[in-house]
């Protein structure tokens, strides 16, 4: 192979990285959420184990029992704010489903006036 095609195919995997890095972070609109229930509908699923989990969902997922414990004390500003804003709208409109969230990542309800306090800050 010559030396401009490894140059070449270096290049398009290096671009490709940082392309996938830069989806996989980017942060979303929490009202874009809200505002659209079956998105809602999905991202909930996904927290209480009923639907599938894909991309940054997961990852969240996955961060939660670790922002539950420390009231989320080293997210950057953004995340704090989305996931008040989100956790916020599932506690008021779907308690059902916040239940299930609390029992599934919280079920001793070691960190619930604290997390609370942090939801009511971001109203």
């Amino acid at each position: 192979m010559s030396r401009k095609i490894v140059e070449l195919l270096c290049s398009l995997i290096i671009i490709h990285i940082n392309v996938i890095s830069a989806v996989d972070h980017v942060h979303f609109s929490p009202e874009i959420l809200l505002r659209n229930e079956r998105l809602l509908a999905r991202f909930v699923d996904c927290l209480v184990d009923e639907g599938p989990c894909l991309g940054p969902i997961a990852k969240f997922k996955k961060e939660i029992p670790k922002m539950m414990e420390t009231q989320c004390a080293r997210c950057q500003e953004q995340i704090k704010v989305l996931s008040a804003k989100v956790m916020q709208h599932i506690r008021e409109h779907k308690p059902e489903k916040w239940k299930k969230i609390q029992e599934i990542y919280d079920p001793d309800h070691k960190h619930q006036e604290k997390l609370d306090g942090l939801l009511d800050d971001y109203q």
